[in-house]
């Protein structure tokens, strides 16, 4: 019975010229016993073969792009690992995001403001890869991000303004993949009915004119 020329074991089903029990094997031989470019044309029919019977066409969860990857990859998500990085480098604020969210009387009330005008509206939906947005309008595809003053200024140790700021770069990021318009609400004082009242008709003005 045929053995296999990587790993020596009996080879059970006959794959094309019969050399190898897997295409791991194969691979492996390769890599550690033939030379670059020195690759036999049996071994190329091999593997253009078992690629084209074994491959699936994917969708990057980053760039949302499309790429083609082996089926033995179930839990791949990305394209390549630079997509993969980025992800993972913001996962950490993603979740200190999520798992800390606070809504201003202010933004509360625009909130309201906006489920009166329109028709489709929901409020703090991770929607976009992870991210989420104050109010997002699916009427007119706006998510607005109503931003209070740790935005813009260090008021904790432990929140750093730059960790802040890049997460809302790679929100405002997302949303734009996603198909929407960001819309940011910068508000800086406390609650007034006058100041949010403004901010709505000036967001009206913007988004429907």
């Amino acid at each position: 019975m045929a053995r296999c020329e990587y790993c020596n074991k009996i080879i059970k089903e006959i794959i094309r010229d019969g050399r190898f029990c897997s295409i791991r094997c194969a691979r492996k031989y390769a890599i550690n016993h033939i030379k670059k470019g020195a690759i036999s044309e049996g071994l190329k029919r091999y593997w253009k073969t078992h690629k084209k019977h074994h491959s699936i066409e994917r969708i990057c969860e980053y760039c949302h792009t499309k790429y083609s990857s082996d089926t033995s990859e179930i839990t791949r998500q990305y394209c390549s690992t630079k997509c993969a990085a980025k992800v993972n480098g913001s996962i950490g604020g993603l979740h200190s995001s999520q798992n800390n969210t606070r809504r201003s009387k202010n933004e509360k009330y625009f909130a309201q403001l906006c489920k009166k005008h329109f028709k489709n509206v929901e409020c703090n939906k991770a929607i976009f890869f992870g991210y989420d947005a104050d109010v997002i309008i699916h009427d007119i595809k706006v998510a607005v991000m109503w931003n209070g003053k740790w935005h813009y200024k260090q008021l904790r140790e432990n929140q750093p303004l730059q960790k802040i700021r890049k997460r809302d770069k790679l929100k405002i990021k997302m949303i734009k993949k996603y198909g929407y318009k960001p819309y940011v609400i910068k508000d800086m004082g406390k609650y007034n009915r006058k100041f949010v009242l403004s901010r709505f008709r000036e967001f009206i003005t913007v988004t429907e004119y």
